[in-house]
């Protein structure tokens, strides 16, 4: 009893003490509004007179391909001239993080200005390495809504509920304030074909014009927010090197990883001769860059939310719906938009995770509330096929899967198509912050097209109701295969499925 009352009184203390310092060092910083001399801006230029096109039109190029979204980056990190603007929720420190980490500090040397801003989610881990990296004089590096160093992490969960469990989820990269690349993608092995076990299906998009300075003032929204610290506000020791050091440290690293299959994709590719000679192809198409406030983080009815600019190109479907989200949990409110739509007739396809591939086996549990209702609906849904079986006991230990999707797009009539870091869950729609671009392309939205019919044809589940229940078909060697349980599970895993589907944490999820 004794140890139990301590331990409730440490608790209070903790709860009433964890706060944040004070912002001592805001490190105020903007987009650089004139860089049209850059090689960048030239390429940009000379794209908009070739095709004689407003700027006010995007110059775009979709990125499916693991390899090629890395490369893109790695790219107009080694071409920019004058600024480079990272936001990702999620940084890792493995080989690609490590290798762009040492791109980002060449950059540095030659003058560019690099502004980091990352999410607390991850960053925990890399604190002194982000310190040390800050000290080059042309590094900036800020956390997104931090975690208070001085106490465990894991009970900040509970003591700042409702603060620290809003994070932001935003994936933005601006070269030279002249190109951005939105999407899916995060910073790691696995987002980019360099991790033998997982393999992310996802997806980005490059843009050139005047659609990238509205995605910098979005940035500029985020790195100048009050909720946005410098690693010396938040009183990280920086390892004892010095700046030759750092670099010399940082390049030896990346010597040692240059037999790895993306560096020889970097050798090989022709896109930094391709930007260089103004030989750059695009699809022209009027698009919107939409995002949530920072607010959102701090404000529980915050304006500005991404999900209210989303409605007026889902309040006016005419004949088709294509969603594509790893993390579906569409709510009773979801529920009801997406079968008024299948009443209407409006051909409604969903694609999502199998328990199987999904990394977050939680959001799956509280997805399989609403399936059936859906299917029985009229809603097609699909449910991505794993590459290969895998244990289910590593899986759930692990809490990730070897194949998984992590797209996050959906289109509308075939003619627009909305690509970004936005789940259609409640975490995304009212906890986290996002950020994506609409575009009003047909030839974009039909390129999507043939890649989603394509992978729901190979490699996806498609859920149909026999008799009452729930049953998984997919086409194996051209025949239809019927499963009456969910594929590649076990009972223990459908027993936890239906255990976890019962706890009341969607609004979490």
């Amino acid at each position: 009893m004794r140890s139990q009352k301590l331990f409730l009184l440490a608790f209070l203390l903790i709860s009433g003490c964890v706060a944040l310092p004070p912002h001592t060092n805001e490190l105020v910083l903007y987009a650089y509004p004139e860089t049209s001399t850059t090689l960048l801006g030239r390429s940009a230029s000379d794209f908009y007179s070739r095709n004689k096109i407003d700027r006010s039109q995007s110059g775009l190029s979709l990125i499916q391909n693991a390899a090629d979204a890395y490369i893109a980056r790695i790219t107009l990190v080694r071409l920019a001239e004058k600024s480079l603007d990272l936001q990702y929720y999620l940084y890792h420190d493995d080989q690609t993080g490590s290798f762009l980490f040492n791109e980002l500090w060449k950059a540095a040397e030659r003058g560019v200005r690099i502004r980091l801003l990352l999410d607390d989610m991850d960053v925990h881990r890399n604190d002194s390495n982000l310190a040390l990296l800050a000290q080059h004089p042309n590094i900036n590096i800020k956390t997104f809504n931090p975690f208070d160093r001085k106490y465990f992490k894991g009970i900040q969960y509970v003591t700042k509920f409702g603060k620290v469990t809003r994070r932001m989820h935003n994936k933005l990269f601006i070269a030279d304030n002249q190109f951005a690349i939105l999407g899916g993608r995060n910073i790691g092995d696995e987002y980019f074909g360099a991790d033998s076990d997982k393999a992310f299906v996802d997806l980005d998009v490059a843009i050139i014009g005047n659609k990238v300075k509205e995605a910098s003032y979005a940035y500029d929204l985020y790195w100048n927010h009050q909720l946005s610290y410098t690693p010396e506000e938040l009183n990280i020791r920086t390892p004892q090197l010095n700046i030759i050091e750092t670099g010399e440290q940082l390049n030896s690293y990346a010597k040692s990883i240059k037999s790895s299959n993306f560096e020889e994709a970097l050798s090989k590719s022709t896109l930094p001769i391709k930007i260089a000679s103004n030989n750059i192809s695009f699809v022209i198409a009027e698009t919107e860059v939409l995002y949530d406030h920072p607010d959102k983080i701090i404000k529980e009815n915050s304006q500005n939310k991404l999900l209210t600019k989303l409605i007026p190109y889902l309040s006016n479907i005419q004949k088709e719906l294509i969603l594509i989200t790893p993390y579906f949990i569409p709510g009773e409110e979801g529920v009801d938009f997406l079968k008024t739509l299948a009443l209407r007739g409006i051909t409604v396809k969903i694609l999502t995770n199998s328990y199987a591939s999904t990394d977050v086996p939680l959001v799956h549990a509280a997805y399989t509330n609403y399936r059936k209702t859906l299917v029985e609906s009229g809603v097609e849904i699909y449910e991505l096929a794993i590459a290969n079986d895998i244990s289910k006991k590593q899986h759930l230990k692990s809490g990730r899967s070897n194949s998984s999707l992590h797209a996050k797009y959906f289109s509308v009539d075939e003619k627009n198509i909305f690509i970004g870091s936005f789940n259609f869950d409640p975490r995304s729609a009212n906890q986290n912050t996002e950020i994506g671009i609409m575009i009003k392309s047909e030839v974009v939205t039909k390129k999507m097209l043939r890649s989603f019919n394509q992978l729901i044809e190979k490699n996806s589940f498609k859920l149909k109701i026999i008799n009452g229940d729930l049953n998984w078909s997919k086409l194996i060697k051209g025949k239809e295969v019927l499963f009456d349980t969910e594929p590649n599970t076990t009972v223990i895993d459908r027993l936890y499925i239906k255990l976890m589907s019962k706890l009341p944490i969607e609004s979490q999820l």
